[in-house]
């Protein structure tokens, strides 16, 4: 009996009905069923997949017990060709094991149709291993995707970025996008500042409304006025994705270097991109133009910070080296753009920092 066996390999019974019931099956003899499953279950053992992820595929995806192993060996190497790894094809199965029992002529229509749209191949394999479905999807489905996208009044390379870097938007419902504007308006935002913060971190569609007024309110905790708020997360909206610790740590930080509460509001303003930098990498900032004597930059022309200590005391002491006298009137040369600088001082980038290695407070008596 099909049950005993399925029972003998380690499926419950809530998964042996959903195997057994599967209307793909249900037709199955016995004999030619068992058979199926157990040509299945070795086929994926020597894959390498345990008996827990074997169950949760084939309970998942039950049709695959219709395949033979020769059709799920071209399956796969169908995707070895188009350029995944062995490794990438196992999380795939994992994934959504269901698209191994598609064609090879219906996946390969959906990418012509994908990149009719205009994503590279490399860029439409990368969003296929994150979300496989989309290579099974049907071109109506992804059609109405990239159409909502498109009423929401993004241009066509805005819907390529979001797309590109979260692809499971093919497979979210309609309501739960546009729900996310809805509730980013609850939450203050404008309908335009709403589909910036989406354009520039798409991500944000998988957080929970609580965990977007969280952001909010510790900002507001800081002392910044809730309008405030909202322009700083518009500005830096990877903000939403850091946990509250993260943040926190970054103030306390800050203010190890005993700056005032306004002082304090006013880097972050400025330069709310300060939350994500590492507490480490802010220090040594800090503690690099503080030994340069262009301390006041830190509240003057906070944005500089975010240039790499490392190159920051490579172009400094390359103007010294040059006869110039960095003070808080020549500073903006040490944060011109690197083309400019490259002119200026025929040095590239790669050349100045190996010339000038900062190795923090050891060199040059820093």
């Amino acid at each position: 009996m099909v049950v005993d066996l399925l029972r003998n390999l380690g499926y419950n019974d809530v998964q042996i009905n959903k195997i057994i019931n599967d209307v793909s099956l249900i037709k199955r003899t016995d004999e030619k069923l068992k058979n199926s499953i157990i040509n299945v279950y070795d086929f994926l053992k020597d894959m390498g997949y345990s008996s827990e992820e074997i169950i949760s595929i084939t309970t998942l995806s039950p049709p695959l017990f219709n395949l033979s192993k020769e059709k799920i060996k071209e399956k796969i190497d169908y995707f070895i060709g188009l350029g995944f790894t062995k490794v990438q094809i196992k999380k795939m199965i994992l994934f959504n094991p269901l698209f191994i029992c598609y064609s090879i002529d219906k996946m390969n229509d959906n990418l012509k149709n994908l990149l009719d749209f205009g994503y590279e191949m490399d860029v439409l394999l990368n969003m296929i291993r994150k979300n496989p479905n989309l290579i099974v999807d049907s071109l109506k489905k992804i059609t109405r995707k990239l159409e909502l996208l498109a009423n929401l009044g993004y241009s066509k390379k805005e819907i390529y970025i979001i797309t590109k870097t979260i692809p499971g938007i093919f497979s979210l419902a309609d309501e739960t996008i546009l729900s996310k504007i809805t509730i980013l308006e609850d939450l203050g935002f404008t309908n335009s500042q709403a589909k910036k913060i989406i354009k520039k971190t798409p991500s944000i569609i998988g957080y929970s409304k609580e965990t977007i007024q969280d952001k909010i309110t510790f900002l507001i905790n800081l002392g910044f006025t809730h309008e405030k708020a909202i322009e700083i997360i518009v500005a830096f909206p990877k903000i939403l994705s850091y946990g509250i610790n993260k943040l926190e740590n970054v103030i306390k930080t800050l203010k190890s270097f005993d700056y005032t509460d306004l002082e304090l509001l006013k880097i972050i303003e400025t330069f709310p991109n300060i939350f994500g930098l590492s507490n480490d990498s802010i220090v040594r900032r800090i503690v690099l133009l503080n030994k340069l004597g262009l301390n006041n930059i830190i509240l003057s022309d906070t944005k500089q910070l975010i240039q790499s200590p490392e190159l920051t005391f490579a172009r400094y002491q390359c103007l010294v080296s040059n006869g110039i006298d960095v003070s808080m009137s020549t500073y903006r040369r040490i944060f011109i753009g690197n083309s400019q600088f490259e002119r200026t001082y025929n040095l590239s980038k790669e050349q100045l920092l190996k010339m000038y290695k900062y190795e923090g407070e050891m060199n040059y008596g820093l």
